[in-house]
């Protein structure tokens, strides 16, 4: 049968026969399917795949609607650690300043809020926290945001290991960082499901495992609705994406900015809401200022945010979203009533 393309002719169909043919010659007798699989954490990445192994997944992300953001939208909230709440907040107007979108900042105990946040209106930006430990931060943002956002619409989170609540803010809880997704994900939803109701935001850390990350995201969202279906809940989400600082001295100076740049575009592809990339706290303040940049970059330069969905219908992705998320759901299964 002709094709629209008559110059597409002269090449015949071909299919997994002839795959495996032209794998095992070029691996001199050797199985293809053993030589080149990839096998890890439970995990395999198969060297072929074609619609015939495909899986019809959820839909996951939807055109956002934003007209300034585009169809694929995330905020670039840089991680600013509260430890010095004067250093806190002028770092945080500098990156406001350069163009951030909002500010994550990190908590390791009580803190000022009339001094951490002095100079930032924060109807115009997004904040949002993660909660290091269990200090009582969360009860005084609350009556901060009643005294001087009595009635506003805030856009921000708070991420913490167990739910907190704080008025006007999603609530998010932080998921362990373990090497093995399904390990992390098993261990965060679990951790979920001890509250009625959950949260309706999580927090993630990024590896460097550019196509596994995406996956992990993707079955992060694939999960939250499967259990929300179960409990005939809402899908609302808030996926909060976390890349930490890298310094190595094998790609120093700028080990940071090359881990950065690969853990946000899987952390994008993937479908982050929030997506956070931590300053290296010994770079220059040149470097310090492109690692806060890289978002945007992304988003300006290479046209992150023109698809909604740009890894929909790859294979290799949504085979590996299925095999955590099914994983994953196994070991949730026991926890659900």
């Amino acid at each position: 049968m002709s094709s629209s393309f008559p110059a597409l002719d002269q090449f015949p169909d071909s299919g997994l026969p002839e795959w495996e043919k032209a794998a095992t010659e070029e691996l001199k007798g050797g199985n293809p399917w053993e030589k080149l699989g990839w096998k890890q954490d439970g995990l395999e990445v198969k060297p072929y795949l074609d619609a015939s192994q495909a899986t019809a997944p959820p839909p996951l992300l939807t055109p956002s609607g934003d007209l300034y953001r585009g169809p694929r939208a995330w905020l670039n909230m840089p991680a600013v650690y509260a430890d010095n709440t004067a250093t806190a907040n002028q770092q945080a107007l500098e990156s406001l300043r350069e163009g951030a979108d909002g500010v994550c900042f990190v908590l390791r105990h009580n803190v000022s809020w009339e001094d951490l946040l002095q100079g930032i209106d924060w109807a115009i930006c997004s904040l949002c926290f993660i909660s290091e430990s269990e200090d009582n931060n969360a009860t005084t943002l609350t009556a901060y945001i009643r005294k001087h956002y009595p009635g506003a619409s805030l856009q921000g989170g708070w991420f913490s290991p167990s739910p907190q609540t704080v008025t006007g803010l999603t609530s998010g809880v932080v998921f362990p960082s373990l090497p093995s997704p399904i390990d992390m994900l098993t261990q965060g939803f679990t951790n979920l499901l001890q509250k009625e109701g959950g949260p309706h935001g999580i927090s993630l850390t990024l590896g460097t495992d550019f196509f596994l990350e995406i996956a992990k995201l993707r079955s992060t969202r694939t999960l939250q609705m499967q259990l929300k279906d179960h409990f005939k809940q809402d899908h609302s989400l808030l996926l909060h994406a976390r890349s930490l600082a890298w310094p190595s001295p094998g790609y120093n100076p700028h080990s940071t900015m090359l881990k950065h740049t690969t853990t946000a575009m899987a952390a994008i592809m993937g479908g982050c809401d929030i997506l956070t990339l931590e300053e290296d706290p010994t770079g220059r303040p040149m470097t310090r200022r492109i690692a806060r940049q890289v978002s945007n970059l992304l988003r300006e330069e290479s046209q992150f945010g023109r698809v909604a969905d740009p890894v929909a219908g790859s294979y290799l992705v949504e085979d590996l979203t299925r095999q955590i998320t099914d994983a994953v759901w196994a070991n949730l299964k026991p926890l659900l009533k």
